[in-house]
């Protein structure tokens, strides 16, 4: 996934790998947590436009025994850093971060969205934000 032109690309399997998985709802937010964007994974490469103000792109993906891996991404300009990643593990963040440093809305919508698995732990991500 690449930012070009001011829309968020996803290639081919990039963001779904099967019918299972296409069509979860995907957020891109503003720098407060509010929904700007809403639309569906799919197998097929397509591109979404990022409207003015996006700041934060959700990847949201379900395991097949339904546990949750997301991946929160920051948009600097024409890149994606990794900002968290949730998993049942708890909500992890790089170690140069504090998680108030993200909205506040959008962890409470990160957090609800996966309440079903208890995750309220908030732990340090054990890898380097990247745009890959």
């Amino acid at each position: 996934m690449k930012i070009v032109n001011g829309k968020l690309c996803f290639g081919f399997h990039e963001l779904a790998w099967s019918a299972r998985t296409s069509g979860i709802k995907q957020y891109i937010f503003d720098k407060d947590g509010n929904i700007l964007v809403e639309f569906e994974s799919s197998k097929k490469p397509f591109c979404v436009t990022l409207p003015e103000g996006s700041k934060y792109f959700l990847r949201r993906y379900w395991s097949n025994k339904g546990y949750p891996d997301h991946k929160l991404y920051m948009i600097d300009g024409d890149k994606l850093v990794l900002v968290a990643s949730v998993t049942t593990m708890g909500f992890l963040i790089p170690k140069d971060m504090d998680v108030r440093d993200l909205p506040e809305k959008l962890v409470n919508f990160i957090l609800e969205d996966t309440s079903q698995h208890n995750i309220v732990k908030v732990d340090w991500l054990p890898i380097v934000a990247t745009d890959k």
